[in-house]
């Protein structure tokens, strides 16, 4: 996968059959429903990524079905797939899955030349015409310039027909190096001013689904969504899902983001939090230690049609073990089918300022923001914390 074209990562799973093959029904999606869709998808990308960091390529494979199925037109989900099957040794399938990328537009060729994931299948014959084909798209090469056959068969299921409003989303694929471990601006969000480090939550009712996102707003005037980690400027910039410049004028908040789309919406502060664009945004510290995180934590996800659970262990050793499980289900007038997933996993952990990174046996790393959320009112300390989109619970 590449870093300019979403990715995640989850673990090993077992999904029926009849979902890879099932024909989804039509439906009209509201401009609302599509918006809650797309942040569904956003919410759910930085796991399926972290799902192909750590090896749980079953896991992932669910997660991108699930967002071909509700964003069926970008290109980018059909790439990622590609990638996931193309690590799981699965050729025809991954060249299946580009053949249906580049057949709606997908045209960044460096990436398939050179993309680590799809290491495995770039040997194979066909994947040179999928290489020509993403150049034609970009205007590489001339429409008239004739294309070696490649014969594929269609693995991606059926998608109901939802209108690609959205704009595409860009989780890290991968960890980004750290670099400076500088910390983020002091939080402030009164007297016209905003800085700092937010956690931001926003409930979508047609999909059900909370949406869970780390802000951080820079004193220069730039904003990033879900940074990975470190807050010297060329590490948010590389790092962050989306970045953009904001400005706080007039009681209103506005962004104009790297790709062209611009939010604007009534900026209101209280004491403890401020809310904009209908999410609430508080401000968020670093666990005093490492120490401090030690525990047995549990917590999960759950959008409309899908849901996944996690449970890690930090140990005062500098060793973790995760598990987790997962289900997608679909449901048509006259059909109804599910499928699920389950993994487990461990390494070493290392809590740096506010980044955490796990490194699981292979070497492989997953890093991002992680914080407590803690309630006074609990004996426990932290009695919650964030990390890539999943508020833990700890247990005792």
């Amino acid at each position: 996968m590449n870093r300019a074209l979403l990715s995640v990562s989850i673990f090993r799973v077992v999904l029926l059959g009849a979902l890879l093959c099932l024909g989804l029904t039509t439906w009209a999606q509201s401009a609302e429903e599509t918006k809650a869709y797309r942040t569904a998808i956003d919410a759910f990308y930085p796991v399926m990524i972290a799902h192909v960091n750590a090896g749980r390529l079953n896991e992932a494979r669910l997660l991108c079905q699930k967002a071909i199925e509700w964003d069926p037109q970008n290109p980018v989900h059909r790439y990622n797939l590609a990638c996931i099957e193309s690590k799981a040794g699965n050729n025809d399938k991954a060249i299946a899955a580009l053949s249906q990328a580049t057949a709606r537009g997908f045209n960044d060729p460096n990436s398939l030349r050179t993309d680590p994931d799809l290491a495995a299948v770039r040997a194979d014959a066909r994947f040179a015409g999928m290489v020509q084909l993403a150049a034609r798209n970009r205007g590489e090469v001339p429409a008239t310039a004739g294309l070696a056959a490649t014969p594929v068969r269609a693995y991606a299921p059926a998608a109901p027909a939802v209108a690609a409003t959205r704009r595409a989303a860009a989780p890290a694929v991968r960890a980004a190096a750290l670099g400076p471990l500088t910390n983020p601006a002091p939080a402030s969000w009164t007297g016209g001013k905003l800085t700092g480090l937010y956690f931001m939550t926003r409930f979508w009712i047609s999909s059900g689904s909370l949406e869970k996102a780390v802000w951080y707003f820079s004193p220069d005037g730039r904003v990033y969504h879900n940074p990975t980690g470190g807050f010297a400027p060329a590490v948010l910039a590389a790092g962050a899902e989306q970045k953009g410049t904001f400005s706080l004028s007039g009681g209103k908040l506005s962004i104009a983001w790297s790709d062209g789309k611009k939010d604007a919406a009534d900026f209101t502060p209280n004491s403890t939090s401020f809310s904009w664009n209908a999410g609430i945004f508080v401000p968020v510290k670093s666990f005093a230690n490492a120490g401090a995180l030690v525990g047995r934590y549990e917590g999960g996800n759950s959008i409309s049609g899908a849901s996944s659970s996690s449970t890690i262990e930090l140990r005062a050793d500098g060793t973790y073990s995760q598990s987790g499980a997962g289900s997608v289900s679909s449901t048509t007038k006259d059909t109804y089918v599910s499928g699920g997933a389950s993994s487990r996993g461990g390494g070493r952990w290392q809590l740096t300022g506010y980044t955490l990174t796990l490194t699981d046996g292979q070497g492989q790393a997953t890093q991002g923001i992680a914080f407590p959320y803690d309630d006074p009112k609990t004996t426990l300390y932290p009695d919650r914390f964030y990390f890539l989109g999943v508020m833990y619970n700890k247990k005792q």
